[in-house]
């Protein structure tokens, strides 16, 4: 019971409009600076990207650090607001773990970079695995052709997602 009003206050405090997420900024075009990501933009975001990636009810391996804005907004949101599964191969990036929780736990769609996709191919071509996926999502830098067409030979993919910047 203390617990349910303790919820119904909060609630009365919280709007579309409040504040639910720091982003902090690399720094890249000057000092890096905290961003106030809001509960509207985070879950609508979250929900837009889970539509263009066609993640609904999805088993997603996500390779991605949750600190970072791909990782809360683009994968976790995104699985969250679409019934996916999320899969989490391991604490640290391993391409080894990642490659076997991708063959065990069924993913149908990755997330990570394309340096992360750089070896997973690599590490791909060593172990032969079966994998089922069929969409990798990736972003943070720039995908050269070339890995875009080992990633669909080597991981056996359909669909590779880029982000689109104007």
């Amino acid at each position: 019971m203390k617990n349910e009003l303790g919820l119904k206050k909060v609630k009365k405090d919280i709007s579309p409009d409040s504040g639910c997420n720091i982003q902090f900024t690399s720094g890249t075009t000057g000092m890096p600076k905290a961003a106030l990501l809001k509960h509207f933009g985070f879950v609508n975001n979250g929900i837009h990207i889970g539509n263009r990636n066609g993640i609904y009810e999805a088993r997603v391996c996500m390779q991605v650090p949750f600190f970072h804005a791909y990782g809360t907004v683009i994968t976790v949101m995104a699985c969250v607001s679409h019934r996916g599964t999320m899969v989490l191969p391991s604490i640290l990036y391993n391409p080894e773990k990642s490659l076997r929780s991708i063959q065990d736990e069924e993913c149908s769609v990755i997330y990570g970079t394309p340096t992360m996709y750089v070896d997973l191919v690599n590490k791909q071509r060593e172990m032969k695995l079966k994998l089922k996926a069929e969409i990798a999502v990736t972003g943070g830098a720039l995908c050269p052709p070339q890995l875009l067409i080992d990633m669909k030979n080597e991981l056996g993919l359909k669909k590779v997602k880029l982000p689109l910047k104007l």
